[in-house]
């Protein structure tokens, strides 16, 4: 009798031995797991107990995405034949009779209806909630669509986000050449009054201060991101949202010339005028990322602050992609966020509303763009809608679910280490 034979009966199943589920493999055409399986001692009940997450767990499994979702897929066919009974671990009572779902296949789509982690016993779901969509390819070979909260990290759409940051900050950059050499003179016209800059004085290095803080800020979250399961998703978003911000702050430091913050600024250095040498500059500016570290000084970027957009925006992402339960690493990103605010306003660099405006539009933002990420309901009704003010959101949150706080390991050697960096699969 075959393991195929062997599916009809629910005891049967639950009675096999890691030698009857080596036959199973060997019929499916998993040849190449079956010492893996019997290395780890897998009889039937411990094949029917199976989640998608344990077999991340297996040698070799983990390294190949196509032979993990086949796998899968035929343990939950497998559960699929299992009799469902009364208080039975394993098989959910929800399913009809046969251990399918009673639906029509279309379009050489079939559906089966078997255990699904994501699902939780007892709950009511129909079978288009918990149910796989299966298909046959060319190859004869069965594929998945993706579960409702499964992410798939598209490196395309990261690396367009990137372009596309990358292209803001040279705008950016070309900007504040340009007003740069249209700043008013601090002689005739000296700084606007500002009730927090009127009653703090001028703190010496405050501002090289708030540039080391918000570089302390990005080095945290790019650690967060390598070991992070989406860290692609992270990019996107992180590009995506900066980029657009950093481009409406062009048109604010375009439209309107204040006069300088402080009269210890110092703002003579100026280019010729032709574009070769406003050029050279932005390349300049660009290259040092505005920061007065890196050697750029410029005047006449007001209205937003800059700065205050770095320290937030990373703040923010490391509390959103970091589980609730750090309160430590969320005290730290949070205090430094407030100090390099303070510490902008402390070397009267910006105004108060320079960084009142940037911390608002940066969280608004921010907030929107995620609630609408996590929203299923609101990307489906609103997706004209959104693509006519927020075209990009469209095109890389199709099809993506909300993120679940997730880490691993970020390279495939040392195995060892792969599987010790889970974490408890919390999410916001």
């Amino acid at each position: 009798m075959t393991a195929q034979e062997k599916m009809a009966s629910h005891d049967n199943v639950l009675s096999w031995t890691p030698h009857e589920v080596a036959d199973w493999l060997q019929d499916r055409g998993h040849c190449e797991y079956i010492d893996t399986f019997k290395k780890n001692k897998m009889d039937g009940r411990a094949l029917l107990a199976l989640k998608e997450k344990d077999l991340r767990l297996l040698d070799g499994l983990a390294t190949c995405l196509g032979d993990l979702k086949r796998i899968w897929l035929d343990i939950q066919e497998l559960k699929g034949h299992v009799q469902p009974t009364n208080g039975h671990p394993f098989i959910s009572n929800r399913f009809a009779a046969n251990g399918h779902c009673k639906s029509t296949p279309t379009q050489g789509t079939i559906t089966v209806n078997a255990f699904h982690h994501d699902c939780q016993d007892g709950a009511s779901m129909s079978c288009s909630q918990c149910g796989t969509t299966l298909w046959n390819d060319s190859d004869g070979y069965r594929s998945a669509q993706a579960s409702p909260f499964h992410i798939i990290s598209d490196r395309w759409k990261a690396l367009i986000a990137v372009a596309y940051a990358l292209g803001s900050f040279l705008i950016s950059a070309i900007v504040m050449t340009i007003v740069h050499e249209r700043v008013p003179d601090k002689k005739l016209y000296p700084p606007l009054p500002d009730i927090v800059l009127d009653n703090i004085p001028v703190i010496p290095y405050s501002f090289e201060l708030c540039e080391i803080t918000a570089l302390s800020l990005f080095i945290l979250l790019g650690i967060i991101i390598v070991f992070h399961k989406h860290r692609f998703v992270i990019i996107r978003r992180l590009c995506a949202i900066a980029g657009t911000v950093f481009l409406l702050r062009c048109a604010t430091m375009f439209v309107t010339s204040l006069s300088i913050p402080g009269r210890h600024l110092e703002c003579d250095s100026k280019t010729n005028g032709d574009f070769a040498s406003i050029m050279n500059r932005a390349i300049q500016i660009w290259s040092g990322f505005g920061m007065t570290i890196a050697g750029v000084r410029t005047c006449g970027d007001y209205l937003f602050s800059g700065h205050t957009v770095a320290v937030t925006l990373s703040n923010f992402f490391i509390t959103e992609y970091t589980p609730d339960s750090w309160h430590l690493l969320h005290f730290l990103t949070w205090t430094l966020n407030l100090s390099g605010i303070f510490f902008i306003l402390a070397a009267h660099e910006h105004y108060s509303i320079d960084v009142l405006i940037g911390y608002y539009i940066t969280t608004r933002l921010f907030i929107y763009y995620h609630a609408l990420a996590n929203s299923r309901i609101a990307r489906q009704r609103q997706r004209g809608r959104t693509f006519s003010y927020l075209p990009m959101f469209v095109v890389f949150e199709y099809n993506v679910e909300p993120v679940a706080n997730e880490f691993e390991w970020p390279i495939s050697w040392p195995s060892k280490w792969r599987f010790g960096l889970k974490s408890d699969n919390e999410s916001k």
